[in-house]
């Protein structure tokens, strides 16, 4: 026998066999004969972002705050806690919010046969308030009863526009799973300069499932301005926030896989349109130690 991994024995004949689940959905799970030991990665999906406000150039029109990034959930689980069977379920991110001050929808959680569940991120409640918004609750059992080395995180809703300025970066870039960025918002001054998008938060599941892709010095995808669109970043970073551009339609960046937040938009002059950014489907993904 040889020393094992964490404490659990291995066969000298064992393998590891890796199942991968990347597409929004339910799946079919059986028990391999001798199953050892689970090493699980799960995200939820990320939630949309909301749509920033419609108004006169001499009225409100704010930018909206972004989508939560999904819950990621990373650790072992031992045999004797995987049922038989049952069914992996893949959460789907959700749609950005359409149209003046609406909000975007949540992301729907992943799950492993109703064991492991990393849930789906919360979607932003009110647009143009200037004020961060915190995730909804989740929950975890956490360590112990199997879940050996167990980590969780989730992600924070991206901070709404500020009156006339640019939108503000997601709280918690580089530490939570991203958040979309705030759109930039104009107020009641009559004022049509451009006011850029916020930054997107970076992914916790970039820190966690791809570290060497992650930086703690880096900066998350970028607003969008007079000349560009906002930007989507790279394994669970939250969409960059749209900007307040003159006569313009507003847009949030969409999250990026697995489980980004969409960006908020910004604000937009009335007759154009506002729309958040979309959240990003999560994952579910297993090492399976077996006997040969």
């Amino acid at each position: 026998m040889n020393p094992g991994i964490l404490g659990f024995p291995l066969p000298p004949t064992a393998q590891i066999v890796e199942q991968f689940f990347d597409v929004p959905g339910t799946y079919p799970w059986s028990k391999p004969r001798g199953l050892i030991v689970i090493f699980y990665e799960i995200v939820g999906g990320g939630a949309g972002g909301a749509a920033g406000e419609v108004g006169a150039t001499t009225g409100n029109r704010r930018g909206a705050g972004g989508g939560s990034g999904g819950q990621c959930i990373q650790g072992w689980l031992t045999a004797s806690l995987a049922p038989d069977s049952g069914v992996i379920v893949v959460g789907a991110g959700g749609a950005g919010g359409s149209g003046s001050t609406q909000v975007g929808s949540s992301g729907s959680a992943s799950s492993f046969c109703g064991v492991l569940i990393a849930a789906g991120g919360g979607s932003q409640t009110v647009a143009g308030t200037g004020f961060n918004g915190e995730s909804r609750g989740l929950t975890f059992l956490g360590d112990g009863g199997g879940h050996i080395n167990g980590a969780e995180a989730y992600g924070r809703l991206g901070a709404s526009g500020a009156a006339n300025a640019a939108g503000n970066a997601a709280p918690g870039s580089g530490i939570h799973a991203g958040g979309g960025g705030g759109g930039g918002g104009r107020t009641t001054s009559g004022d049509t300069s451009t006011a850029n998008g916020g930054t997107g938060g970076l992914g916790f599941a970039r820190r966690k499932l791809a570290p060497t892709s992650f930086s703690t010095s880096a900066v998350g995808p970028a607003g969008a301005t007079a000349s560009s669109a906002a930007l989507l970043g790279s394994y669970g970073d939250g969409g960059g926030g749209g900007a307040y551009r003159t006569a313009q339609n507003s847009v949030g960046g969409d999250g990026a896989f697995p489980g980004g937040g969409g960006g908020g938009s910004g604000g937009a002059d009335t007759g154009y349109t506002v729309t958040g950014g979309n959240g990003a489907g999560g994952l579910v993904r297993l090492w399976l130690w077996v006997p040969t």
